[in-house]
């Protein structure tokens, strides 16, 4: 505006200035100029307009918006909070360009260099897909990487030189200079986390009920680093962080007594030259270690440190409290936390697991929320009738199973500690079946259990074996149940995913129904029983494939290319399957053999979830999805906190004290 003061025109000069000398350091400088025009000081207006004591009000917000626009325009916004002049480094807020937020399901999204110059996030944009975004300290603008589609979980070596992170299956790495990323190796599932250790190699966990991995920073063979103790019921080791000197690496290790609630999880020590392990600290979702001699650990949404022997890998005194507020997900573990042995740190607030809406959305994309209260709901199953919701999560049961009445209101609570893994409802809707791990169990087994939705029986086992068995989906008869089961190579420690059919008449004896080389999962029929939708990593990525379920050739390629959570129209006419956040929809024909369309977009409303996680049901007549997402809104996903004296900055974690 013409009204605008001199000193405010001065400022944004400053802030566009080309010289780095003349230009403007940062927000903290800018504060200065606006808080003097926010108080109303005198100055002289531009040319031509009258002299006035400007208002406090709209015109320095005016002004203030110019100035974060233009950091907007740069990528993310530096903003350096008011402090005490004794108080180390800088610390700043970051936030995310407009148009995109911090991608957070499941995995810790962040990432930080050595020297904590170099940040990188996953985020995604309008598209829904999740991409690599980086900030260096000597660049003015934050870059998407190219051909970082679909990444997650980003580390970063330690020279500062690679990105590492995970897709379609395998491990990759990205020069933070620029360039096309190198696939290193394949993975089996659900990556839980990965570290770029100074010996040379990538540790990581391939999935999620699988001990730690590693291969060579250059590729290579996959190799096993440690082995789920089955005489210590162990049922996953993962979050993976690699000790700077290379020698050992620590990980954070959940048994079969959990219920996947990760503040009582350990955390471990390997040392992988020798595979001797050290149990380090109980009680803690994931751990990083500072060369001060600290170990920093994650609890209920806090962060602490407490004195660490790396050598002797003993933890020696009392933990305090050095943050709170930090973005946490108990159900896998994943905290939004990074380190930097340098004393920085970088991190999103928030807090443990956020509350999940039950909606109805439309194929338009309109939402309508069902009379269901929040809570941290992580899958759900609508009834074959369309009046009741198989939600697992819930309020007090982080993993337990619970069946929402539409019509009437109201939740059944069916389980209680069991960690509930994909309920399916029998055709006829009287019974859920679903997967649950074996509390205390010595043979590392899991069960797929079936129970009367009523809640009025006690759970039945239809199948046990080992870990990871979860059910898919009935037969339209109700007499065979499609199920998923992992299979672990005994030379390489590998694991690829099958699916299996059980029929339900005695003897019950289950039989491989899609094996091989390629994970395969989330089996559905169609409604005619003819056809099996699943999920296949065959074509690099996960994609949704068809084939026939009882003999006869052929096999179809449905998503175009990426694909999973594959679901059927009631009529059978239509196949569903989600990307990302979006939904898509194809349509099928079926009447002279197996034909299928081009896919069409609906709607993005659906949470970014693991691909055997089911976040989306159809209703009977094909108009509208049940769905769950986060109530808490976008706002506290789009700022991250960069501290360069963290370590600094608490007593707790310098050297000596």
């Amino acid at each position: 505006p013409k009204s605008t003061p001199v000193s405010v025109r001065r400022l944004l000069a400053r802030c566009l200035e080309r010289d780095p000398r003349r230009r403007l350091r940062d927000i903290g400088e800018a504060r200065l100029v606006i808080e003097e025009v926010m108080g109303g000081a005198v100055d002289e207006a531009a040319p031509g307009a009258p002299r006035h004591r400007p208002r406090p009000g709209w015109q320095a917000a005016a002004a203030l918006g110019v100035v974060l626009a233009l950091g907007i325009a740069a990528g993310w916004i530096l903003r350096r909070p008011a402090a005490s002049g004794s108080e180390p480094a800088a610390r700043w807020a970051l936030a995310i360009p407009d148009g995109m937020t911090l991608s957070t399901a499941e995995y810790p999204q962040i990432a930080l260099s050595q020297d904590g110059k170099i940040q990188v996030v996953v985020v995604v944009d309008q598209s829904s897909v999740p991409r690599l975004l980086l900030r260096h300290s000597r660049e003015f603008e934050a870059r998407l990487l190219p051909d970082s589609e679909r990444a997650t979980s980003p580390f970063l070596s330690p020279d500062g030189a690679w990105i590492g992170f995970f897709r379609d299956n395998a491990v990759f790495k990205i020069p933070v200079a620029g360039g096309p990323p190198i696939r290193l190796a394949p993975t089996s599932g659900l990556v839980r986390g990965g570290t770029w250790s100074r010996d040379g190699f990538i540790y990581f966990s391939p999935d999620t009920n699988v001990p730690l991995a590693r291969v060579s920073e250059n590729g290579g063979e996959v190799q096993a680093v440690t082995r789920l103790e089955e005489s210590r019921d162990e049922r996953t080791h993962r979050w993976p962080h690699a000790l700077p000197d290379g020698d050992a690496v620590l990980f954070t290790c959940d048994t079969q007594a959990s219920t996947e609630y990760y503040d009582d999880a350990r955390i471990e020590a390997v040392r992988p030259k020798t595979g001797e392990r050290k149990v380090v600290l109980e009680g803690s979702s994931q751990a990083w270690y500072y060369p001060s001699g600290h170990l920093v650990f994650a609890r209920g949404g806090s962060l602490y440190a407490v004195p660490f022997d790396a050598r002797a890998l003993e933890v020696r005194g009392s933990p305090v409290q050095v943050a709170q507020g930090v973005a946490t997900d108990v159900g896998t573990g994943a905290v939004q936390f990074a380190t930097a042995p340098g004393g920085a740190a970088l991190w999103l607030p928030g807090g443990t697991t956020a509350s999940y809406q039950i909606s109805w959305v439309d194929r338009t994309g309109v939402e309508t929320m069902a009379p269901i209260p929040s809570a941290p709901y992580h899958e759900l199953a609508l009834s074959p009738d369309g009046r009741r919701l198989a939600l697992v999560g819930g309020q007090g049961g982080v993993s337990d199973l619970w069946v929402a009445d539409l019509d009437r209101g109201g939740l059944t609570r069916l389980t209680f500690g069991e960690s509930v893994l994909n309920p399916v409802w029998t055709p006829d809707g009287s019974r859920l079946a679903y997967g649950t791990r074996l509390r205390g169990s010595q043979d590392n087994l899991n069960q797929i259990v079936w129970k009367p939705a009523d809640g009025s029986r006690e759970a039945e086992v239809l199948t046990e074996g080992e870990r990871g068995r979860s059910p898919t989906s009935f037969s339209p008869d109700g007499r065979s149940l499609i199920f998923d089961a992992l299979n672990t190579d005994a030379t390489t420690r590998l694991t690829t995913r099958d699916i299996w059919v059980l029929p339900l008449d005695e003897p019950r004896q289950p039989r491989p129904l899609v094996a091989g080389a390629f994970m395969k999962s989330s089996g559905v029929l169609s409604p005619d029983g003819r056809w099996l939708a699943y999920v296949s990593n065959e074509g690099g990525q996960p994609g949704v494939f068809v084939r026939p379920f009882s003999g006869g050739e052929g096999r179809w390629q449905i998503s175009t290319p990426q694909g999973v959570e594959p679901r059927w129209s009631h009529d059978g006419r239509e196949l569903f399957y989600r990307a990302d956040q979006v939904l898509y929809r194809v349509p099928v024909e079926t009447a002279r053999g197996f034909s299928a369309g081009r896919p069409e977009r609906l709607f993005d409303r659906l949470e970014e979830a693991g691909i055997e996680v089911h976040t989306y049901s159809p209703a009977g007549d094909g108009t509208r999805f049940m769905t769950f997402r986060s109530s808490e809104g976008g706002g506290s996903s789009r700022t991250l906190y960069l501290d360069l004296g963290f370590a600094a900055r608490h007593g707790s974690l310098t050297t000596g004290r």
